[in-house]
């Protein structure tokens, strides 16, 4: 979820996490679509060859210590996990672009150039199955928050 929620967007559902508190979150009680374990599992993948292939650049290593941050301060110490419960989606924008850049140069330094054409266009297709479900996903988004704030006016009246 740390990695692919952020790309893909998830279904979401309005959550208490504490008193006096309401959210929009993930909704963990719907399962991905296996496309999104296919993108997501593509993308992590291509990130760590990334690294192997450049473990002995400073560049890879700094790319790395942003994903070994992130990867710290919200798993292991649970900083924003005592509020929001497992929803990753929310803590993206720190350290994502580092898979990008790390899966970048790994298809960059590649010599064959069948096998970066081909990695290329599976790329492609990503991103337009991505923007796909991302224009549904938030779409649907928008309307699960309407519905709510329209219930909570509701029960207020």
């Amino acid at each position: 979820m740390l990695v692919i929620s952020p790309v893909l967007t998830p279904d979401i559902a309005l959550i208490d996490p504490k008193p006096g508190m309401v959210a929009f979150a993930t909704d963990l009680t719907l399962p991905y679509p296996w496309y999104v374990h296919v993108i997501g599992l593509t993308l992590i993948t291509l990130a760590i060859l990334g690294f192997i292939k450049g473990i002995r650049t400073q560049e890879a290593w700094s790319l790395a210590a942003y994903i070994g941050f992130a990867f710290v301060l919200h798993i292991v110490i649970g900083f924003g996990l005592a509020t929001f419960t497992y929803d990753l989606y929310l803590y993206a924008g720190h350290y994502f672009f580092a898979f990008f850049l790390l899966a970048a140069r790994f298809i960059m330094h590649l010599r064959h150039v069948k096998v970066k054409k081909a990695l290329l266009g599976l790329i492609l297709l990503f991103v337009i199955v991505t923007l796909g479900n991302n224009v549904v996903k938030h779409d649907e988004a928008l309307h699960v928050i309407e519905r709510s704030y329209a219930q909570m006016n509701k029960e207020s009246e």
